[in-house]
C-alpha cells in the first residue's frame, strides 16, 4: 500500500511537473489569450492511517507523529513551551540507512519483516523496511 501510493505521487509528479511548477508554462486559455500559469496542488488533507502511509512510519508505533520523533511516553508533556522546544530537537528525518540496513535484512539475509533482526532496526523510530523516493523536497512548505 506504502508503495503503491508513493510510486502513484512519483509518476504525478515528475520532472516535466516539477519544472513548470518552479518556472510556470505558457497555456492558450479558452478566451485565445496566452497565459504564464503555475501548477499548485491544493491542499492534501489525510487522516491519520493516510498520514503514516505518506510517511511511511507504522502505525500506532512509539513515535506516532508523522512530523516529529517524539516518543509516545513524552505525549504528557504536549502544550507546554518544552514540548515545542522537544519537537523542534526531533523533527523527523528520513533514516534512509536505517531502511537499507532493514531492507538488506529481509531480502539478502532473509529475516521475516516482523522479525527481531528488522524490529531492532525499525522499530525505535516507528520505521517501517518501505523505501520511497522523497518527491516533495521540491515544493517549499508555505
Amino acid at each position: 500500500k506504502r508503495k503503491l501510493f508513493h510510486a502513484i505521487w512519483g509518476i504525478m509528479l515528475d520532472n516535466e511537473f516539477i519544472e513548470a511548477y518552479r518556472s510556470g508554462i505558457v497555456i492558450t486559455c479558452h478566451d485565445g489569450v496566452l497565459r504564464h500559469v503555475y501548477p499548485r496542488i491544493f491542499t492534501y488533507s489525510a487522516d491519520y492511517p493516510e498520514k503514516i502511509i505518506l510517511a511511511t512510519i507504522r502505525d500506532k508505533g512509539l513515535c506516532p507523529c508523522p512530523r516529529c520523533c517524539i516518543p509516545k511516553s513524552s505525549f504528557h508533556h504536549l502544550g507546554f513551551a518544552s514540548d515545542l522546544k522537544g519537537r523542534l530537537c526531533h523533527t523527523r528525518n528520513y533514516p534512509r540507512e536505517k531502511i537499507r540496513a532493514a531492507r538488506r535484512a529481509i531480502y539478502n539475509l532473509g529475516n521475516p519483516v516482523k522479525g527481531t533482526v528488522v524490529e531492532r532496526i525499525l522499530k525505535d523510530y516507528s520505521l517501517v523496511p518501505t523505501l520511497v523516493r522523497d518527491i516533495f523536497y521540491v515544493f517549499p512548505l508555505r
